[in-house]
């Protein structure tokens, strides 16, 4: 059972914008913290997750501008949430920080995105006034993540 009101469009569009746009910050905050971990010369793992990092801010800007035209401001997961990833992020590259080990992170990562995005829109699908602008940021979102792993494998 839903715990949301069946408000208005505009609303439910700018409830799931929201949900996506933090959810897409999250990702970037993570590629952010992790990339000063990789050891050695990982030129190449880095120059994947640059362009996975400018994927998601593609696709949070996307998601910001529904917000801003829903009259709502973005927001970001609170910084608990933040600090608790963050130190996953330091304890998990602590004793490996080879591009093996970073590319497994990163395709778990991109594997609960999936799940976490499917999941949302399989929600809102089922409203009355589905926000069609945000499952299709929904749908390029999951179809993005497939690629950052298949991207990611050959580093394992």
């Amino acid at each position: 059972m839903n715990d949301r009101k069946e408000n208005t469009h505009g609303n439910i569009e700018a409830e799931m914008a929201d949900k996506l746009y933090k959810n897409l910050k999250m990702g970037t905050d993570s590629i952010v913290n992790l990339m000063p971990k990789i050891a050695g010369k990982s030129e190449n793992i880095k120059a994947d997750m640059t362009v996975q990092l400018d994927g998601y801010e593609k696709l949070a800007s996307k998601a910001r501008k529904i917000l801003i035209d829903n009259g709502k401001k973005p927001s970001e997961e609170n910084i608990m949430t933040k600090m608790g990833a963050k130190m996953g992020i330091m304890m998990n590259t602590a004793m490996d920080a080879t591009p093996s080990h970073i590319a497994q992170m990163m395709i778990e990562g991109s594997t609960m995105a999936i799940t976490d995005t499917l999941k949302l829109k399989h929600e809102y699908e089922r409203t009355q006034t589905p926000p069609s602008t945000c499952l299709s940021i929904a749908d390029e979102l999951v179809r993005f993540e497939q690629g950052n792993i298949e991207k990611m494998k050959k580093y394992l």
